[in-house]
Formats: C-alpha cells, structure tokens, sequence
C-alpha cells in the first residue's frame, strides 16, 4: 500500500522514541512537501488540497498535515 508505513524503530539509551517519531515526522513531512512542490507530479494539487483539508479539519495550525497524530507503539 501507498497510503502508510510500518517502521521498526528503537530509541538508544538516553533517547526519548517519542521525540525520535516526532522529528522523523517532522523532516519528512518538510521533505515530501519540498518534493511534491519541485518534482512535476500530476497528483500534486490533489495532495496538497488533501494534506491542507486534513490541517483545516484538525485545526493543528499547519497549513499541510501529512501524518496522523500519534503512533501505535507496540
């Protein structure tokens, strides 16, 4: 599936994971939305009107969302 991403990650000692999954989402989020903004892509404006809904719909103060908030540690 396109649409989401299964990671195994781990925190080393005198890490928090928490905030290791908050920056990783953080980098990506810029990253893909510097990608999708430079690299012609026929889907672009479908994906951003969608990441803006989804910021418009969480009132998060973003203008793009790309990650649901939170993760499922296990």
């Amino acid at each position: 599936m396109t649409n989401h991403l299964h990671l195994i990650v781990s925190a080393a000692a005198g890490h928090n994971l928490v905030s290791t999954v908050r920056d990783f989402k953080k980098f990506t989020s810029k990253a893909l939305l510097w990608l999708i903004n430079e690299i012609p892509e026929a889907r672009r404006e479908w994906m951003l009107n969608n990441f803006n809904n989804e910021a418009n719909r969480t009132k998060r103060g973003a203008e793009y969302i790309l990650w649901k908030e939170g993760y499922h540690a296990r």
